[in-house]
């Protein structure tokens, strides 16, 4: 996989390094590197002896005490190469005995970012749709919305995922104790302070987020409910207009077989009369309406 890496001298390469080369470099487990190389793994915050492996979706990381690691299965992206302008913009202000625990905070605050950016997104496309919907009701506003609905349950998937990692290492003392010493040889109170208050802001973002996702699922599944009903009335209008329909073809159907027995049938020498003409369409009204206001 093409990686960069950033040394203490703030200095950037860029690497082929495949799983077997970075499990030799960093001593670890072939199963500790999946966060790196899988495909379906979930988001991760894992100290692991010296080093702490980060995996956030866009970008994923294995920070040492000398180096900094980077990988992504699509370096083209305009969110990495964002992300790697923002890095290499912050890390030359810094001193280098902050260096890693600023790369840790810049990697955070890009997926705070990334997310706040696909949740305002999704909130204009929800806000059209509504819109839409209530002005609109149709069948395609039914997909639109089943299709936002998804979106929104993915993203608050992956929401609870990277909230679950961060509180896993922030409630676990060991953990965060091994994280401590990744980003500071000496540790100290003040870098642990730090450390500390970089993640509860972070996650407390997180927690932001999912609110606004969940207040997004919330008028997702009011709208639906309208259009389902708005749906649901129409077709029962429609019906009752069917059935309206078929009972008039009805009506006429019985009075088609009066008017063919009685021009087929009787012999009463008023045939070629106008009166009784008269009369036996006046009674074929009367029978329609009787016939109507019974049905």
């Amino acid at each position: 996989m093409k990686t960069i890496i950033i040394n203490n001298k703030k200095e950037f390469f860029e690497k082929e390094i495949s799983r077997k080369d970075t499990k030799n470099i960093f001593s670890l487990h072939i199963r500790d590197l999946r966060p790196i190389f899988s495909y379906l793994q979930v988001s991760t915050i894992l100290p692991r002896k010296n080093v702490a492996i980060i995996n956030l979706g866009f970008v994923k990381t294995i920070l040492s005490k000398e180096e900094v690691y980077i990988f992504s299965n699509n370096q083209e992206s305009d969110t990495f190469k964002s992300f790697i302008g923002e890095l290499k913009s912050k890390i030359n202000n810094e001193e280098n005995n902050i260096f890693f625990l600023t790369v840790f905070e810049i990697i955070l605050e890009a997926k705070a970012r990334q997310i706040n950016s696909k949740i305002d997104k999704i909130n204009d496309l929800v806000k059209n749709a509504l819109e839409g919907v209530h002005q609109k009701t149709s069948e395609e506003y039914l997909k639109n919305i089943l299709n936002l609905k998804k979106k929104v349950s993915q993203l608050e998937i992956r929401v609870k995922e990277i909230l679950s990692a961060g509180r896993e290492v922030l409630e676990d003392d060991e953990n965060f104790e091994d994280l401590q010493e990744i980003f500071n040889k000496q540790k100290n109170e003040e870098s642990s302070l730090e450390l500390e208050s970089i993640m509860e802001n972070f996650l407390e973002q997180m927690e932001e987020n999912l609110s606004h996702i969940i207040r997004l699922q919330e008028d997702i599944d009011d709208t639906d409910q309208y259009l389902n009903l708005s749906l649901s009335s129409q077709r029962t209008y429609m019906s009752k207009i069917e059935v309206f329909t078929s009972l008039i073809s009805l009506v006429f159907a019985l009075m088609a077989v009066v008017v063919g027995s009685f021009g087929m049938n009787l012999k009463n020498n008023h045939e070629n009369s106008y009166e009784y003409f008269l009369y036996v369409n006046l009674g074929l009204l009367i029978l329609f309406i009787i016939s109507l206001i019974i049905f």
